[in-house]
């Protein structure tokens, strides 16, 4: 009987330590954001106002009936012998401005093709809050000894029903990363 006893014992110590020994572990990495990186461009004709960037480099989403709050990629390495599991995050926003009324994203079609944009002059968003999440996790590539995460984040937050526009000043990413598995041939 003593001898099953140590066996379960020094059984529950080696499953432990296996266990200990691939816990997952979390990495933070904040992202600053300067509001004087952006300016509002507020068109004369329909008052419908758009975000913009001369100081960063950033992209509009594709749907064209959402508002146009932009967003850049985000690049973070990580060992290669590190597996991604997910993120979570969090953010200080301050309030930028209320009674702003933002214009759609921009279509994307091609420069020769003469194209010339409808204007609008009311624009009724179905969503309360844009964007939805203002930290997308885009994929994975891999460079010699390290992953990189790539995201696409915005540091704006449009209300499209009280038209109020909060800036992120940081957005902190809490990254989970368990580590690498390797199987024996």
């Amino acid at each position: 009987i003593e001898n099953t006893f140590m066996k379960r014992i020094l059984f529950i110590c080696i499953m432990s330590w296996g266990l200990f020994a691939n816990a997952q572990e979390l990495k933070d990495v904040t992202l600053l954001f300067n509001l004087e990186d952006y300016s509002i461009y507020t068109d004369a004709e329909d008052s419908l106002s758009q975000i913009v960037s001369s100081k960063q480099p950033v992209f509009y989403m594709e749907d064209t009936q959402k508002p146009s709050i932009p967003f850049m990629s985000v690049s973070i390495k990580i060992p290669s012998n590190k597996n991604y599991v997910g993120f979570t995050y969090k953010m200080v926003k301050q309030s930028y401005s209320d009674g702003i009324y933002l214009n759609t994203n921009p279509k994307i079609v091609p420069a020769n093709n003469g194209y010339k944009d409808e204007k609008k002059y009311f624009v009724k968003y179905p969503e309360a809050i844009y964007p939805e999440e203002n930290v997308r996790f885009e994929g994975i590539n891999n460079y010699g000894p390290y992953k990189v995460l790539n995201f696409n984040v915005s540091p704006w937050i449009f209300n499209s029903q009280n038209h109020s526009l909060d800036f992120v000043s940081s957005i902190t990413l809490s990254l989970e990363l368990s580590p690498e598995l390797k199987m024996k041939n």
